[in-house]
């Protein structure tokens, strides 16, 4: 069984451990905090990812990691669609991430296109896509 969790300041510890485990570098912590959410596999931490809002009202995935043990599961595309259902509630409808990114090959994969801005990649619509039927259904 899997959860998807914003972070919360009682995880800080346990984070920062699991963070120095996987050899990823994060400065400043406590500054992601309303902005990241877990993936815990049997209530350990597997994966994570972290999102800013920017002074134009859009949303950036800055940071997206799944263990590679348990990549191929599609947990990473249930990150993203976590933090796209998140903005639809709230009313965003575009969510961008920076085309150089260590995960922007994931992105296309996953649906993010070519953004208007050549330094990002984006879902221009995030109600459109959930409308859409997802890669493999037949439907």
């Amino acid at each position: 069984m899997f959860t998807i969790l914003a972070a919360k300041e009682n995880d800080l510890s346990s984070a920062k451990k699991w963070f120095e485990e996987q050899a990823i570098e994060v400065n400043v912590l406590e500054e992601l905090l309303p902005f990241i959410m877990f993936l815990r596999v049997e209530e350990t931490i597997m994966g994570y990812i972290a999102y800013v809002f920017n002074d134009d009202d859009t949303c950036v995935l800055t940071q997206l990691y799944v263990c590679p043990q348990i990549r191929g599961h599609k947990y990473g595309d249930t990150l993203v669609r976590s933090v796209m259902n998140l903005l639809s509630r709230r009313g965003f409808d575009v969510l961008l991430a920076k085309r150089e990114s260590a995960f922007s090959e994931f992105l296309v994969h996953f649906g993010f296109d070519n953004a208007p801005h050549e330094d990002y990649l984006s879902i221009p619509s995030i109600d459109a896509f959930f409308k859409q039927p997802c890669k493999g259904s037949k439907g």
